[in-house]
């Protein structure tokens, strides 16, 4: 019993290897930091590709009011494509309707509605949560 103390007390003033002890902690949380700044960079570039594809898909229809919804959806996944991503996690819908009033309706009758679509599926699974989806929207009035 006498020697289990004795070597107790030895280890508690024995200070060798505590800073490798100390590292491996940081390390892992640095580590952890970096990682999760990696996937958050991802996933808001992606984010980026999809609203440039909505937007810029809007003002083509603004442009050439004459396009049909086929067209707007297939134009959008070519402006994905052109950024480097492929549409299997970035997808778009396109529809016509009636403006809402925010739009003069003595101009503009029908609106087409670009709605854009990115699943992000996070690698590590951080926040609790394996994908996370964000959807961006763009509204363009057909004048004819």
């Amino acid at each position: 019993m006498l020697q289990i103390r004795s070597r107790l007390s030895q280890l508690r003033r024995d200070h060798q290897g505590i800073a490798a002890v100390e590292f491996a902690f940081v390390s892992l949380m640095f580590i952890m930091l970096i990682v999760g700044s990696i996937e958050i960079v991802i996933m808001m570039q992606g984010n980026s590709v999809m609203q440039a594809g909505t937007s810029q898909t809007a003002r083509m229809v603004m442009t050439n009011p004459n396009t049909s919804t086929a067209d707007a959806v297939t134009y959008a996944q070519a402006q994905v494509k052109r950024s480097g991503y492929t549409t299997a996690n970035i997808t778009f819908t396109a529809t016509k309707a009636a403006c809402p009033n925010t739009v003069t309706p003595s101009v503009v009758t029908q609106c087409m509605t670009i709605t854009g679509t990115y699943v992000h599926t996070f690698k590590l699974g951080f926040f609790g949560r394996k994908t996370l989806t964000l959807t961006d929207k763009a509204l363009s009035p057909l004048i004819t």
